[in-house]
């Protein structure tokens, strides 16, 4: 039987768990209507989230866009992100992408976004308010579910 001294952890010490956060991505209407929760886009339609980044956040090791297809073929989206503190312009920090999405239907997509965007994702710091907009530019019927973040 092994003694156990009060000043040793019980158990070994290592990394700390990876951070997760969860963003809601909203259909957005350009001109009226009210934001629907999961996003449902068709051609040319618009998703968007919004985050602010905790006060202990250091890097993001994965942000992935899952999505849920109703049907399987490509679908191309054109992301934005976009981020900047409090009291900067709301783009002080942006890029654009186009991807395209090889998506099977009903099979939920995890698209991470960090090897996409890593020189630009780089520069998060803690406090940035992020912003992830897709456009759904060829293709339709999708829905765009969230952001799943890991730092």
């Amino acid at each position: 039987m092994a003694e156990i001294a009060e000043d040793q952890p019980l158990i070994e010490p290592r990394a700390a768990w990876p951070k997760q956060f969860w963003a809601y991505m909203l259909r957005v209407y350009p001109v009226a209507g009210t934001p629907t929760h999961p996003a449902y886009l068709g051609n040319l339609d618009f998703a968007s989230a919004t985050y602010q980044m905790p006060t202990d956040f250091t890097a993001l090791g994965n942000l992935f866009l899952i999505i849920r297809p109703t049907a399987t073929a490509n679908r191309t989206l054109s992301i934005t992100i976009r981020f900047a503190q409090t009291g900067e312009a709301y783009n002080t920090h942006t890029q654009t992408q186009a991807v395209v999405v090889p998506l099977v239907n009903l099979v939920l997509y995890g698209l991470d976004l960090v090897p996409l965007f890593g020189a630009l994702l780089a520069n998060l710091t803690p406090g940035d308010h992020m912003e992830v907009l897709v456009q759904l530019t060829i293709g339709f019927d999708v829905y765009i579910c969230g952001l799943d973040g890991r730092y």
